[in-house]
């Protein structure tokens, strides 16, 4: 058992941090670390952090300022110590929670635009193992991730709450159309990269600049998506 006194418990959280000392302290990490796992959501820890989350937030959802009954992680990085770092934790409502989720989406997808974008300037610099960084090979990955972008932005826009499927259909659909968007975004980066002028490296830079673009994009969604709606009424 792990002492307490070794622990700084934000006050409203006593109850979650005995929950957490009770299933094992950081343990409970270690258990809990793959993905967000539906048994972490039933342990009496979580529901004593849901239910002190809550209340510090008076039931109210901070997105829409409606009635919230749920709590929302702005990001994992603290998940399984969630009552040590309360800040990373808002209250929100069923509605609220199903659109915000898009922005963890495209926080997984900023993360591929940002390592695509890491690749294809290793590539410029002739870095070992980065020789099958070619532009077409970059232009299509570039155009994957901007339709996955697309999608977000499709089912933000049009209110679609995400319920952790697919954004395009059942899975089998999800595979099949994954499959041929691939292979048409290799053959419309094999078209556009014909027509530049150029060496491959200016090629190269040329798409450089396209992915920082999206990644903007990409970023300015996320904060769409994690604005409150009532801030300017």
């Amino acid at each position: 058992m792990e002492n307490s006194c070794e622990y700084s418990v934000p006050q409203g959280f006593e109850a979650a941090h005995g929950e957490w000392l009770k299933e094992g302290g950081s343990k409970v990490r270690d258990k809990f670390r793959f993905g967000a796992q539906p048994a972490f959501y039933r342990t009496a820890y979580w529901k004593a952090v849901r239910q002190a989350i809550l209340q510090r937030d008076g039931f109210c959802c901070y997105r829409c300022k409606g009635e919230a009954i749920q709590v929302h992680h702005l990001h994992y990085r603290f998940r399984c110590e969630d009552h040590l770092h309360p800040e990373s934790l808002v209250s929100i409502c069923r509605g609220c929670h199903g659109l915000v989720e898009y922005a963890r989406l495209a926080e997984d997808l900023l993360k591929k635009f940002n390592y695509r974008l890491s690749c294809a300037r290793k590539s410029m610099t002739d870095q070992p193992g980065f020789a099958n960084e070619t532009p077409m090979k970059t232009l299509s990955r570039l155009l994957e991730y901007k339709g996955e972008l697309a999608d977000l932005e499709r089912c933000f826009g049009a209110n679609i709450l995400y319920d952790g499927r697919s954004v395009v259909g059942s899975q089998e659909d999800f595979s099949k159309r994954h499959a041929a968007k691939l292979e048409r975004f290799q053959k419309e980066a094999e078209d556009i990269i014909v027509s530049w002028d150029g060496a491959e490296k200016e090629k190269t830079n040329r798409i450089i600049g396209l992915i920082e673009e999206e990644s903007k994009r990409c970023t300015t969604f996320i904060a769409d998506v994690l604005r409150p709606i009532h801030a300017s009424s």
